[in-house]
Order: C-alpha cells, then structure tokens, then sequence
C-alpha cells in the first residue's frame, strides 16, 4: 500500500513540474519588462508584450503574431537548451525608438522571446527571411534582455 502511495505521489510531483514548465514558457505574455542590460535602456526601454504586439518604453509598437511557441533550441545569451517562443513581425517596420534608435539595423521579421530560468526574459530580434531555430543564427540584428516587473 505505501508502495503505491509513493508512486501516485511522484506522479502527480511529476505533473505538476510538467505544467510549471510550460507555464512559465507562456510567463511572457501581458507583461512588462524592465530593461536590464545597458543596449536595452539606451535603445528600447522597457516593454510590454502580448502575443499580438512588443510595445517599448517610448510608445512605439511593432506588431506581430506568434508562429511557433516552444521552440526548442539555444535561445538569447545561454548555451543550454531551452524553448523560446518565436513571433514574426506583421506589417514590416523599423519603428524610431529611444533617441531615434532602430531595433535592429536591417528592418526586423522575427523576433524570440526566451523567459531564462532564473525568471529574466531575452528578446532576440532577427532580420532573416526563415523562422529562426535559434539564437546563433546569422539572421541575428540584435539581442535585448528585461527583468521582470
């Protein structure tokens, strides 16, 4: 009897991790961010993200849609596999931002937002034509990281 006890408790143990883990996956969306590193004070401020647009500190937004959630792969600055959700940029822009700088040099098609474990979020911005697999990709413009608020 114990026996079973133990394992009907590991299993529900295990479950519970398992919807940790892809809720905080989805932990990005409706929330606003701090900017972190210096690039993403002096260029995008904090954001506000909702699977519909990336609004930034000076109002500006760049909308976009989500094309793959759960990407798997090395994301923002780590090396460890993580999963990103990836959203392309739906009406093609380049919005002027703080002091009137650009996201990214090229105009953006996608962008990944990866929640890192320890609860911050990177936001890769790509200029490429193909979904991005990763952050490593050479379709890379630029990388910002928040905190949350």
């Amino acid at each position: 009897m114990a026996g079973k006890l133990l394992a009907g408790a590991a299993a529900l143990s295990a479950v519970a991790l398992a919807v940790t883990s892809v809720s905080a996956q989805n932990d990005w969306t409706g929330r606003t961010w701090a900017a972190y590193s210096s690039i993403s004070m002096a260029i995008t401020g904090d954001i506000t993200t909702t699977p519909s647009e990336i609004v930034f500190g000076n109002g500006e937004s760049l909308p976009v849609e989500v094309v793959q959630e759960r990407a798997t792969g090395q994301w923002g600055f780590s090396t460890d596999i993580g999963q990103a959700t990836v959203l392309q940029v739906t009406k093609p822009q380049n919005p002027a931002l703080i002091e009137g700088n650009t996201l990214c040099g090229p105009q953006p098609t996608f962008l990944s937002l990866y929640v890192e474990p320890q609860g911050g979020l990177t936001l890769t911005v790509y200029s490429g034509s193909t979904v991005p697999e990763n952050s490593q990709s050479d379709d890379v413009c630029a990388i910002y990281s928040y905190d949350p608020t």
